[in-house]
């Protein structure tokens, strides 16, 4: 919490650090809601998409500022989307931010491969959410990738 905020109001009265276009994806309509709820309050322009093809697909035709990818989704999880991706020339350079169930998957985070920046655990905390925002640096963005023909 911050000085002079009372518990339950820590994310009402703030402002965004930066506009930041969000790309959401999440396999759970629930949590794609509560979350897309919470970050449009906040200030924040997102898209929600439900799987890594998805997450591809949304990257080729429209710039982001930051992914917030949950870990285990059906198909292409968040270490194969972001694979897939950085492999694509040019064409993501942004924050990765990965959604987990598991405190623990901090680790996973920190060590991995798939190049992921930072992690949220859910369900979601508005002051988390923030603090983790805030720490996105503010790159220009990179234009959506077109392929070669």
């Amino acid at each position: 919490m911050y000085a002079g905020q009372k518990k339950g109001n820590q994310g009402r009265n703030r402002k965004p650090a930066a506009y930041l276009r969000i790309l959401l994806a999440d396999d759970n309509i629930l949590e794609q809601k509560i979350a897309e709820r919470m970050f449009r309050v906040m200030g924040y322009e997102v898209d929600v998409v439900s799987n890594g093809h998805e997450v591809v697909q949304a990257v080729r035709f429209k710039p982001y500022d930051v992914a917030i990818i949950d870990e285990e989704m059906p198909a292409l999880d968040a270490c194969g989307t972001a694979k897939r991706i950085h492999s694509l020339p040019a064409l993501w350079k942004q924050p990765w931010i990965v959604l987990s169930t598991n405190n623990a998957d901090y680790t996973f985070v920190t060590d991995n491969a798939c190049g992921f920046n930072d992690f949220i655990c859910k369900p979601f905390d508005e002051d988390v959410l923030w603090q983790t925002l805030a720490r996105v640096p503010l790159a220009k963005t990179v234009l959506p990738y077109s392929e070669p023909r």
